[in-house]
């Protein structure tokens, strides 16, 4: 396989991870704000859900703190690898090198988010001042749940960060 065809793989792939996330977090929108049951789909990350837990999603992600410090000058080699993130009704969960590592939504205390394609990012600012970010075209559902965990409904209609999410994809534009 040639470079190119392996660009263009990539790129294909992410645009159908894109538009798979940002359907789902329409439905979870609509969920929420409809005050209906999120439907849960299917996950592998291992969490054995708390009483009364609701697992919602698990998306395709990289936690970017994965990575070790760089220097000024310093390159990174390679980026951290896309692994599964489990969305519950309290929690956000995943595995790092076969170790489960969750927090729990009430932790965080703020957010960013970028959903604009190629620059797909959400930072979750936590009450202790750690901020941890994702990157990856799959987070619009990550996204929606950060932003309905921490701003409500309010959020879900107003957040700056969620207007991708908004906005109608390409298929569903009608032409002129």
């Amino acid at each position: 396989m040639t470079r190119r065809s392996r660009i263009r793989d990539a790129h294909r792939r992410d645009e159908q991870t894109r538009s798979w996330a940002v359907r789902a977090a329409r439905t979870i929108v609509h969920c929420l704000c409809a005050g209906e049951v999120v439907p849960a789909t299917p996950y592998n990350i291992g969490l054995v859900p708390e009483p009364g837990e609701q697992l919602w999603i698990e998306v395709p992600a990289r936690l970017l703190n994965e990575l070790p410090p760089v220097l000024v000058g310093q390159t990174i080699a390679t980026p951290p690898p896309i692994r599964s993130w489990l969305c519950t009704s309290t929690r956000l969960a995943g595995r790092i090198d076969d170790q489960l590592v969750a927090w729990r939504w009430t932790q965080f205390v703020g957010c960013r988010i970028s959903l604009e394609p190629g620059s797909e990012a959400v930072a979750l600012d936590s009450s202790d001042g750690t901020c941890l970010t994702w990157a990856g075209p799959g987070l619009a559902p990550l996204a929606v749940l950060a932003v309905w965990q921490l701003f409500g409904i309010d959020g879900l209609i107003g957040h700056p960060g969620l207007a991708f999410v908004r906005q109608p994809m390409v298929a569903e534009r009608t032409p002129a």
